[in-house]
């Protein structure tokens, strides 16, 4: 039997000089997924929707599974200075896990609108 789905698409708001993670969970027909055994996870940030190579990755930023991968947490910490200094503006990313069988897989993708920050430190 052959399945088909769709990535999902979730939008995400960040404010430039951030550096709290962001915080995704992810559900498969109502229960938490089961990420045990990912083996990695990233999310790169593209200055076009629908990228053809790497030139357009401005930046990756390496995920974290909750300390109880059946939670269908994920979180994404931008890294400083990467993320000061972007130019704040609409990018697009997708998020994808290396699954325990080794497998790649895209489980969500989006817009990612870095914001301008106000309060300088």
């Amino acid at each position: 039997m052959a399945y088909s789905f769709t990535t999902p698409e979730v939008d995400i708001d960040y404010t430039r000089g951030d550096d709290a993670p962001i915080a995704l969970r992810f559900t498969v027909d109502g229960s938490a997924r089961d990420f045990t055994g990912a083996t990695a996870i990233n999310m790169g940030i593209h200055s076009e929707a629908a990228p053809v190579d790497d030139t357009t990755l401005i930046l990756t930023i390496v995920g974290a599974l909750d300390a109880d991968p059946t939670t269908g947490i994920l979180y994404f910490t931008p890294a400083s200075p990467a993320a000061t200094d972007l130019t704040p503006g609409v990018y697009f990313y997708d998020a994808q896990l290396l699954t325990a069988a080794g497998k790649k897989d895209t489980i969500v993708k989006g817009k990612f609108r870095l914001n301008q920050d106000r309060t300088k430190d």
